[in-house]
């Protein structure tokens, strides 16, 4: 529904813009005279006594009137906004490929001026709707999308459809060359058919730029024959002219001559060594217009020998299969190229190549290929996968016990405390003492040792002191504790005292 609205409107603009165009002449200026006579165009200039206007004759013919105030009964001005507006308008539909910087250079100096001097004009509604249109096609513009003859063309676009795109756009360059008029425009329009028939044979462009081709190159061989009849009358009489100029004027005029053929010799060079065969023509050199006719003579057999409509029924099969590829449809784009390939073309078509830059149907070829290749890589890598995927279910078998779910814990805790156990039963084995076992027998020993001290205490306090303040054994260690070395010796000390006393050795002797 919105969609209808809004092409509705548009088609409401576009009528409104229609009827005044309509009713252009009866808003144009006009010139009433006193003996009855109209004259209605454009004002150009007025003064105290004259007035000038511009009065079209036709549609490219204008006469510029001179009236005298003295005749002149009315003047009648078509208001500035109507003027203003008029010049606005044909900015849209815009053309193709405007740039960015063209995009911005109309807005500004188009709608926006419009508004900023006319703000209560009739026509600020159509006027803001340019601006809008305006605005809608920069913002695509910006994000890559070009406009080629009325159609938008978005970045993947671009990439699909590459060579069918650049073919259209050398189309339309050789038709807008056509109409500057004139060799180099013609010169101009063959240099961009010479790029179609290079690169984009098999494209849907290749044949309506032969028939273009073969109206304009007839018009070129009529205006070389002229140029050739008066290249040598043209170049006398400059020399005429260049004689009778004073020394120093004389020598200026030489130096720009000499600059200019330079420059043409320098373009001709580039364009040579470029391999471009439609190359600059020097107008002031008859060998150049004889070359260029000769070259306008056998381009014209070759382009009337082609079979426009055989090479068009082609080109539209294989825009299709460029489509296929582009949508993934291999298999069909395979089948319809081959098809393709096998339609007449006649005898005059050029001879087909696999190069990718030699035309459409080789840069087709190439992209099938690639895209085959793309996918019978993905067929193959997928293969191995499940082939990797088989060989690891056979490694781990069909038999492997799996955990429970929710069974992680025990099973972790059991592991753990048979782990415990092998490593006492490992201890065991290499002979290295029980940590559990070994902390009874330290104290065995430790109240052995106590007993003995407090027998001998009266014998002598100092040793009882320091028996008192000696450290006990650990029982956490392994191997020999550390801490019983000092009981030990000094329980070995007291002993032996009691040895010697006991046999009197070193005591008195009534002991």
């Amino acid at each position: 529904m919105i969609n209808t609205l809004f092409a509705l409107r548009r088609h409401a603009l576009a009528l409104g813009a229609f009827l005044l165009l309509l009713c252009n002449s009866a808003e144009s200026d006009t010139v009433k005279l006193k003996n009855g006579e109209t004259f209605e165009g454009r004002i150009t200039y007025e003064a105290d006594d004259i007035v000038k206007i511009e009065v079209p004759i036709s549609e490219s013919i204008k006469e510029t009137k001179v009236l005298s105030r003295a005749d002149i009964a009315e003047i009648t001005k078509t208001p500035p906004d109507v003027v203003a507006y008029n010049e606005l308008r044909g900015m849209v539909p815009t053309g193709s490929l405007v740039p960015v910087s063209r995009y911005q250079t109309m807005i500004t100096t188009g709608p926006e001026a419009f508004l900023t001097k006319f703000p209560d004009s009739q026509f600020r509604d159509e006027v803001e709707e340019i601006k809008k249109t305006l605005e809608e096609e920069l913002d695509k513009v910006e994000r890559g999308n070009i406009k080629l003859e009325g159609e938008w063309l978005s970045p993947q676009d671009q990439l699909n459809f590459e060579n069918l795109i650049q073919s259209r756009i050398h189309l339309l360059r050789m038709r807008n060359a056509m109409k500057q008029g004139g060799y180099s425009g013609i010169i101009n329009a063959m240099r961009e058919y010479e790029k179609i028939e290079t690169n984009h044979v098999g494209s849907p462009a290749f044949p309506p730029a032969i028939v273009e081709a073969r109206k304009i190159i007839p018009v070129l061989g009529r205006q070389l024959q002229t140029m050739r009849r008066d290249v040598e009358a043209r170049n006398a009489e400059w020399e005429r002219n260049k004689n009778i100029l004073r020394d120093g004027d004389r020598q200026r005029v030489e130096q720009a001559r000499a600059r200019e053929e330079a420059q043409f010799q320098a373009a001709i060079d580039a364009d040579k060594k470029a391999g471009i065969k439609w190359i600059r023509l020097n107008p002031r050199s008859k060998d150049s217009i004889e070359d260029y006719l000769e070259l306008a003579s056998d381009e014209l057999k070759k382009v009337q020998a082609y079979d426009v409509e055989n090479l068009a029924a082609q080109a539209a099969e294989l825009e299709k299969v460029d489509q296929l590829i582009a949508n993934g449809d291999l298999d069909s784009a395979e089948a319809k190229f081959e098809t393709a390939l096998a339609m007449p073309t006649g005898e005059g078509a050029p001879k087909r190549s696999s190069k990718k830059s030699s035309s459409y149907t080789g840069h087709l070829r190439l992209k099938l290929k690639e895209k085959l290749d793309e996918r019978e890589a993905a067929e193959e890598a997928a293969e191995e996968a499940k082939k990797s995927e088989a060989l690891t279910k056979e490694l781990t078998g069909p038999d492997t016990p799996e955990i429970p779910a929710g069974d992680e814990e025990a099973h972790g805790a059991e592991t753990e405390e048979e782990m415990a156990l092998d490593d006492n039963a490992f201890a065991a084995l290499a002979g290295v003492p029980d940590e559990t076992k070994s902390e009874p027998k330290s104290e065995e020993k430790k109240k052995s040792t106590s007993k003995k001290t407090e027998t001998k205490r009266d014998d002598d306090e100092e040793e009882e002191e320091e028996e008192r303040d000696a450290p006990r054994p650990s029982a956490s260690g392994g191997g020999f504790p550390i801490g019983l070395i000092a009981p030990i010796l000094t329980v070995g000390l007291i002993l032996v005292i009691v040895v010697l006393k006991v046999l009197g050795i070193g005591g008195k002797d009534e002991e």
